[in-house]
């Protein structure tokens, strides 16, 4: 009796611990979620013959307060992801992710490119589960 007595009150320590250390829910973090088929991999998509959507976190982010352009893009294995970025002097910069490994979530774009040179970025996604797509970040500062 003492014994199933003890095992509940570390039980419940326990989960007291978990919720106050801000354990993730069940699921996980959005990145470490997985997609159904008909989900937008890049978390939104745009009606057809329309413009990209504005990209949206947390699936695909900025790094603020820095002087060059940093996109931290969250995913499942077998994702890949491509970034382009229109400069106002016309010319682009571009880089991809290549396919994620089976324990990769994210991908870190440290691109180099000064935002205050930044016109517009572009991030396309595709991948094994979900639907493939493209959206855009156009407030740069």
């Amino acid at each position: 009796m003492r014994a199933v007595a003890l095992a509940a009150l570390t039980l419940t320590a326990a989960a007291a611990l978990s919720a106050c250390s801000g354990a993730q829910p069940p699921g996980g973090s959005p990145a470490e979620r997985t997609r159904a088929q008909d989900d937008p991999i890049l978390g939104v998509a745009a009606p057809a013959n329309q413009d990209p959507p504005e990209c949206a976190a947390p699936v695909v982010e900025r790094t603020p307060d820095v002087p060059t352009a940093e996109l931290t893009v969250a995913g499942q294995p077998g994702d890949t992801f491509t970034y382009e970025i229109r400069k106002k002097d016309g010319t682009t910069a571009s880089g991809t992710s290549g396919e994620f490994g089976p324990d990769q979530r994210e991908v870190v774009f440290a691109t180099g490119v000064p935002n205050a040179d930044i016109e517009l970025v572009t991030i396309s996604a595709d991948g094994p589960t979900g639907t493939p797509g493209t959206c855009t970040i156009t407030t740069i500062t």
